[in-house]
C-alpha cells in the first residue's frame, strides 16, 4: 500500500492510494472509504489552519519590523520623545485634559484688578 501522486492535465496534481492485493483475497469494503475520508480531511482547510497562518504572519512581521523600529528609534534623534508625547496626549482621559480649569491661574481677576487694590 502506498500513496500515489500523478501530474494531471492542466498542471494539476492528483493523489490517491495504490493497494496491492493478492489473488483470491477479499478486501474489506471499509478500507477504500477510510482512505477517501483521509484524503478529504487532508485537503480541508480548518479554522485552526487559518489561525496558524495568521500567527505565522504576525511572528514573521514582528521579526522583520521589530528590529527596524528599534533602529529608527536609535538613529533618528528625537523620534522616541515625539512618539512618547503623542502617545501621552492620546492616553489621557477626557476629564484629565480639562483638569484644573477654573481654578488657580487668572481665576476671578478681571482686567485691571489686582491683589492690592
Amino acid at each position: 500500500m502506498e500513496e500515489s501522486v500523478v501530474d494531471a492535465a492542466g498542471g494539476g496534481v492528483m493523489s490517491g492510494w495504490l493497494i496491492n492485493v493478492e489473488r483470491d483475497v477479499t478486501l474489506d469494503p471499509r478500507v477504500p472509504g477510510f482512505f477517501a475520508a483521509y484524503e478529504l480531511t487532508e485537503r480541508t482547510t480548518t479554522w485552526l489552519d487559518c489561525v496558524q497562518g495568521l500567527v505565522h504572519l504576525v511572528a514573521l512581521a514582528s521579526l522583520v519590523l521589530g528590529p527596524l523600529v528599534l533602529a529608527l528609534l536609535y538613529f533618528v534623534p528625537g523620534l522616541a520623545r515625539q512618539l512618547m508625547r503623542l502617545l501621552g496626549r492620546r492616553g489621557l482621559p477626557a476629564a484629565a485634559e480639562g483638569e484644573g480649569e477654573g481654578e488657580g491661574e487668572g481665576e476671578g481677576l478681571g482686567e485691571g484688578e489686582g491683589e492690592g487694590g
